[in-house]
């Protein structure tokens, strides 16, 4: 299953033996009635298929049937999509338009500058420049010790996989055509990227297909105003603003998430405590004060009786 409408290409390299390959959505019947099929005898060959293709549906389960001419074979089956990837800048405003009804979907990448702390706050502003354009943003954080060689391979989330995700709830974005959300990261190696997946959604409020918006990231430097967290990883709420930082190792998949929330709650316990102490000073003080004024007040109202009562008032 793919989850972007770009072209992809089925590779199947065969070492022995005389295959056809044939490409479905029907698993029943992808050998007898396919999409796309091809024969390949020892070598390679391709099926290619554009995103202009009718029978390429995106979000749709693709099954692959080969049958040997052959007594035996030995071959091996790739799939390869290429992902067209947008490349933003940190303040700078950009402008997007999705090119087709089946164009769904658009891959974004920001690099968080190097020399900065591992503390950052990411604000993503969408425009919208079409009627009833909702957009819904899927964001994952990747974090690496060297410089990736292209941002095209790169892990992008998708709707089942993501660290973030925003504007899914239309009664929160309905009538709206600025979308602003805001999120703190914090990263532990020396590259770190948000990878975005932003989707067009109407939601059958308009007929336009190929909606336009404008699209700002600034991401700013960010102090901590917290102790920080040493656990690995934590993932955040998906309201549409989060103020709490979460980080994420290079692909670790035993992180220690419950440590990170308890390390997280201990914190917001610990300067809870500090603010409800310094209320109680603030209040004892304003006490005191109070009980200092009044009984000044008493003494002067005493002074002013006794004065008044020998004459000398």
């Amino acid at each position: 299953m793919l989850d972007s409408k770009d072209s992809f290409d089925i590779e199947v390299t065969v070492s022995t033996g005389d295959v056809w390959v044939y490409v479905g959505a029907n698993p029943d019947t992808v050998c007898t009635e396919p999409k796309w099929m091809n024969r390949v005898s020892v070598g390679t060959a391709r099926i290619d298929v554009k995103n202009t293709d009718p029978h390429f549906h995106m979000g749709t389960w693709y099954y692959i049937c080969v049958k040997s001419m052959s007594d035996s074979a030995l071959l091996t089956v790739k799939v390869s999509q290429l992902r067209q990837v947008e490349l933003l800048a940190n303040n700078y405003v950009q402008k997007f338009q999705f090119m087709s009804k089946d164009h769904l979907v658009k891959f974004l990448v920001f690099q968080v500058p190097t020399t900065w702390s591992s503390l950052s706050t990411t604000e993503l502003l969408i425009e919208a420049l079409t009627p009833n354009f909702y957009p819904t943003v899927y964001v994952k954080l990747l974090e690496f010790d060297t410089m990736p060689s292209d941002f095209e391979t790169l892990l992008y989330p998708s709707i089942i996989d993501y660290d973030l995700k925003f504007g899914e709830n239309l009664s929160h974005v309905i009538y709206s055509d600025k979308f602003k959300y805001t999120f703190d990261t914090l990263t532990q190696s020396a590259y770190a990227f948000y990878t975005v997946a932003l989707y067009q959604n109407s939601y059958g409020l308009t007929d336009h297909r190929k909606h336009e918006f404008k699209l700002t990231v600034n991401t700013k430097e960010r102090l901590y105003d917290v102790a920080p967290l040493t656990s690995a990883s934590f993932s955040p709420p998906t309201s549409p603003s989060s103020a709490l930082p979460f980080q994420r190792k290079q692909y670790s998949m035993n992180d220690d998430i419950f440590g990170r929330k308890a390390a997280l709650i201990e914190a917001t316990k610990h300067q809870i405590e500090h603010v409800v102490e310094d209320l109680n000073i603030k209040e004892k003080e304003i006490k005191e004060q109070v009980e200092h004024e009044w009984d000044q007040e008493k003494e002067s109202s005493w002074v002013d009786k006794v004065l008044s009562y020998i004459g000398l008032q």
